[in-house]
C-alpha cells in the first residue's frame, strides 16, 4: 500500500525484466491517485522506431498488443478475443475482443490493426520474416483481420505477442502508415493510460493519466497478459540522473518508487526507517554481447576465453548487491521452457582455463572497447533493477 510516510524499496535480483514495470505497480498503488515513479528517460514516443527499454516500458503504458507473454511464458489473447488456424496452416484468422478504444475515444478496428502489424513487420526481424511468407494481410470486417500465408508460419501468434522489442504494438490507421523509420509525433493508443504529450518535458518528466474508456480483460494479471486493472488517476516518471539526488528524493517523499537505484546506496535506504528493502524477481536475463565483426572477437576461441573467464557471482554481486540475485549458468533462462542445460558447460568461470584457452586462440593484443550507453539509468545494460513504492 502507499502512503505518503512508508515507502517500499525492492531489490530486483540480476534476472529482473523491464518488462514487470506496468504490472507490478497495480498491486501497491491503492491508495493514491498520483504515482511518482523515478525512471529512466523517455527519450522517444515511437517504440516501433527505437527499441530502448524506457520507450519499450512507455509502450505498454500506453498501447496495446494483440498478444501477450504470461507469467509462464506463454502467449495468450490481449486485444485478440482469440484467432483461428486452418488446416493447412496458410489462413490465420484473428478475432478483436469487445470494448476496444483509442485514446480519442473512437473504436479500434481490424484495418487499424493491419496497418499496425505491416508497420511493425517492415522493421522487426521476426516480423520481417512473417510478412515475408505473407501473401496478403487485410481486413475482413472492423473486428476481423485474415493473413493468407504462402507457407506454414508457427510461430505467428508467438511474434505479434513476443515481448522484445520491436513489440506490435497497435496504433491508429492513420498513425501506422508512416514509415517504420520516421517517429511519430501524436501518441495515440488504446492502452491503460493516456500519454500527456503537453506535459513531456526530455530528460525530466513524462506524465500518464489513467484511461477511463479502457476495458480490462476478465482475467487475473499474468505477466504481460491478463486484466490491467489501473488503481491510480495519473503516473509520473521522473528522471533523475544522479543517484544521490534521486535517493534523497525518496528519502524526502518526493517519490514513491524507485527503478534501479546505484547498490552503493542501498545501505543508507536500509538505515531509513521510512523504507523498506526487499527482493522481487522477474524473467530476463543479462548478457554480454560481443561484436563479432571485428576483431578480436570475429574469433570463436577469443569469445570462448571470455566466456571461460567470466564469474557470474562477481558481475551480480557488483549489479545488485551481494545475495540479491540468482546465479545461472544457462544460454537461456533457467526454469523457462527452453533451459535444457546443453551447452553450460562452457561457463566455467575458471581464469586460468580461460587464459590458456587465449593463448591458443592466438590473440594479437587488439583493441577491446566496451560501449557504456548512457540513456538508461544505473547500470548500462542492464535492463532489470529495484522499484520503490
Amino acid at each position: 500500500m502507499i502512503s505518503n510516510t512508508r515507502r517500499t524499496f525492492l531489490i530486483g535480483t540480476a534476472a529482473t525484466a523491464a518488462t514487470a514495470v506496468l504490472p507490478s505497480y497495480q498491486a501497491f498503488a491503492q491508495t493514491t491517485d498520483v504515482l511518482r515513479f523515478i525512471t529512466s528517460d523517455l527519450s522517444s514516443l515511437d517504440p516501433i522506431v527505437t527499441t530502448g527499454t524506457p520507450i519499450r516500458n512507455y509502450g505498454y503504458m500506453v498501447f496495446e498488443t494483440l498478444f501477450a507473454m504470461d507469467e509462464a511464458f506463454k502467449i495468450q489473447p490481449q486485444m485478440a478475443k482469440g484467432h483461428e488456424v486452418s488446416e493447412d496452416g496458410l489462413t490465420w484468422t484473428v478475432i478483436l475482443r469487445d470494448g476496444l478504444m483509442w485514446h480519442d475515444d473512437t473504436p479500434v478496428t481490424a484495418a487499424d490493426c493491419v496497418a499496425s502489424v505491416k508497420r511493425w513487420g517492415s522493421k522487426d526481424s521476426l516480423g520481417q520474416s512473417l510478412m515475408a511468407v505473407t501473401e496478403t494481410l487485410e481486413a475482413v470486417d472492423d473486428k476481423t483481420f485474415r493473413f493468407t500465408l504462402t507457407e506454414p508460419f508457427p510461430l505467428l501468434v508467438d511474434a505479434l505477442g513476443k515481448p522484445s522489442t520491436p513489440i506490435c504494438f497497435m496504433m491508429p490507421e492513420r498513425l501506422a502508415q508512416n514509415d517504420a523509420s520516421t517517429p511519430i509525433t501524436e501518441v495515440i493508443g488504446s492502452g491503460p493510460f493516456r500519454f500527456m504529450q503537453d506535459e513531456w518535458v526530455t530528460g525530466s518528466k513524462s506524465v500518464y493519466e489513467k484511461f477511463q474508456g479502457y476495458v480490462p480483460r476478465d482475467e487475473p494479471p499474468s505477466g504481460l497478459a491478463g486484466g490491467k486493472v489501473v488503481n491510480v488517476q495519473r503516473v509520473e516518471w521522473l528522471s533523475i540522473a544522479d543517484y544521490s539526488t534521486a535517493t534523497a528524493a525518496i528519502q524526502r517523499g518526493e517519490a514513491d518508487w524507485y527503478d534501479k537505484p546505484d547498490v552503493n546506496l542501498i545501505t543508507i535506504l536500509e538505515d531509513d526507517p521510512e523504507v523498506t528493502v526487499g527482493n522481487y524477481e522477474s524473467g530476463a536475463a543479462n548478457f554480454i554481447r560481443f561484436n563479432h565483426q571485428q576483431a578480436p572477437f570475429n574469433n570463436i576461441k577469443v569469445r570462448q576465453a571470455v566466456m571461460a573467464a567470466v564469474n557470474q557471482e562477481e558481475y551480480l554481486t557488483a549489479m545488485v548487491g551481494l545475495g540479491n540475485y540468482e546465479v545461472c549458468k544457462s544460454f537461456f533462462y533457467c526454469g523457462t521452457p527452453m533451459s535444457t542445460g546443453a551447452g553450460n558447460e562452457a561457463m566455467l568461470a575458471d581464469f586460468d582455463t580461460a587464459k590458456k584457452m587465449l593463448d591458443e586462440s592466438g590473440y594479437d593484443g587488439e583493441k577491446v572497447a566496451i560501449l557504456g550507453p548512457t540513456d538508461i539509468l544505473n547500470r548500462p545494460g542492464f535492463t532489470g533493477g529495484w522499484f520503490v513504492r
